[in-house]
């Protein structure tokens, strides 16, 4: 599932993916900065396949030092087609972050996104730990 070589073939068919993660979610980055990443190495590409070895879904992980020492690692973008169809294989990459993360150093896969992502992983050890609230400031000049 983890992509290394071949990012300049299959970039098309997953940014749009990727792209649609950040038009969805927190916008605090931007698809360039995702391609920058993944292309030198600083966050990780996964690549989500059904039986037929389709990719059917992406998702861009990056390891986070905090404050308090803790090392996390999150999920910054997640798409694909049919996330309940292909749950299982989801399923699989989530397992593959957590020993990803684990060999690395980290203590905690963060996955942060819509509310719908809250029933669809239920049973993958998960829980409601954070609301993030937002709205814009207008400039004043």
């Amino acid at each position: 599932m983890r992509m290394a070589g071949e990012l300049e073939y299959i970039w098309p068919e997953v940014s749009t993916w990727i792209q649609q993660s950040i038009d969805e979610g927190f916008d605090s980055f931007s698809l360039d900065y995702v391609w920058a990443s993944v292309s030198t190495g600083e966050n990780t590409l996964w690549l989500v396949r059904d039986e037929a070895d389709e990719i059917v879904g992406v998702a861009v992980s990056m390891f986070e030092i905090l404050p308090n020492t803790k090392k996390v690692l999150g999920i910054l973008a997640a798409g694909g087609d049919g996330a309940i169809k292909y749950l299982d294989q989801w399923q699989k990459l989530l397992d593959i972050l957590d020993a990803f993360g684990s060999a690395n150093g980290a203590s905690e896969l963060r996955l942060v996104g819509r509310p719908a992502f809250k029933k669809l992983f239920a049973n993958s050890g998960f829980e409601h730990r954070y609301t993030v609230l937002g709205r814009n400031i207008e400039r004043r000049n």
